[in-house]
């Protein structure tokens, strides 16, 4: 399904284009469920009765949401199929194949699309799954526009209007590295006491962020869960859109919230509280989460960190809130990073 479409690319003829397509084509792998692959205009995946197909699309353009200067050709691949994947987890679904848009600027040579590519395999290996196509297109920046194919049981609706007031508020995993690891890339200087160890621990999310589809499976068999969302755009920003769509208030209490110790020395550098960092760092991909407050006992069964760090009341004006010991609540509900603008801490 990579399609030419006539493109006359930088490293010239229609001979050497084909070779790039033909090399692309050797990271699909046969899977039983896609009846036709890369090669064709159209991909054809089989259905299963059961089960409802899941699509989504997630775009990662050269300038806005990263800089070759900060990641590697590979690392840009990975966090593209990453940042699509992360849409499924909330549901509960998993991945069947995917398919990628592909920008390619004129300083790319073939052997740096391959390296994009390549980027794909951690995760094609984890989920076991692989490009079934996409397209090529030349550009001024490299950009890569990645859709997911997957599937959920028919009877799984994991919606973010599903909360509802008495549930607690669960994460996944920690907040605030991505976000605090940006800070140190783009500026380095000020973080001379910052050790190399913390910040590799800090970058690592940045360059390999995973998305938490197995551990929202898990969670699944443990708790009912009443509204879920990737944390994406921002603990406060993704929070407002369950308490919209459900109606309610959510409340966070700020000590509670996993933070390592890396983002706070960041906070301290930065003269701001670590919470702040924590609730507008994007592209974390944890799961955000509201489950029934009498199932709490039964979320300690989780083999991995899951923490509650507040719960659902109701209210007259949808909010997310957060309550500081000893200060005044303060809203969140737009703290995070805004695709229009930039990150946001205040």
């Amino acid at each position: 399904m990579l399609k030419k479409g006539g493109l006359d690319y930088h490293w010239s003829m229609q001979k050497r284009e084909d070779e790039l397509l033909e090399s692309l084509m050797e990271f699909f792998r046969p899977h039983s469920r896609i009846l036709v692959g890369p090669g064709h205009d159209t991909a054809v995946i089989s259905e299963v009765p059961t089960r409802g197909m899941v699509l989504t699309v997630d775009a990662q353009v050269e300038g806005i949401h990263f800089r070759r200067g900060f990641l590697g050709l590979g690392e840009i691949g990975h966090r593209s199929l990453a940042a699509a994947l992360s849409d499924l987890a909330p549901l509960g679904a998993l991945p069947l194949t995917f398919l990628v848009n592909l920008e390619i600027p004129n300083d790319l040579e073939k052997k740096d699309v391959l390296r994009i590519y390549e980027g794909f395999k951690e995760l094609s290996d984890e989920f076991c799954l692989s490009p079934v196509g996409g397209n090529l297109v030349k550009g001024t920046r490299i950009s890569l526009v990645t859709t997911v194919v997957g599937e959920v049981p028919k009877e799984r609706k994991i919606l973010r209007s599903g909360a509802k007031p008495g549930d607690l508020l669960a994460v996944t995993g920690e907040l605030g590295r991505v976000l605090a690891a940006f800070e140190v890339l783009q500026n380095p200087s000020k973080f001379p006491l910052i050790s190399s160890t913390e910040r590799e621990r800090l970058s690592k999310k940045f360059r390999q962020p995973w998305p938490r589809i197995k551990e929202m499976q898990a969670i699944l068999k443990i708790v009912p869960v009443t509204s879920a969302i990737d944390i994406s755009d921002g603990l406060g920003l993704d929070l407002a859109r369950i308490a919209r769509s459900s109606g309610v208030e959510i409340r966070i209490k700020a000590e509670d919230i996993p933070i390592s110790q890396e983002v706070e020395r960041v906070a301290h550098v930065l003269g701001i509280p670590k919470w702040k960092i924590a609730v507008s760092s994007g592209e974390e991909f944890e799961i955000a989460f509201t489950f029934p407050k009498e199932h709490r006992k039964e979320l300690e069964k989780c083999p991995f960190r899951v923490t509650v760090i507040g719960y659902v009341k109701e209210c007259f004006v949808p909010d997310v809130i957060i309550e500081i010991e000893g200060e005044e609540s303060v809203p969140i509900g737009d703290f995070g990073y805004d695709q229009l603008s930039g990150w946001k801490s205040s």
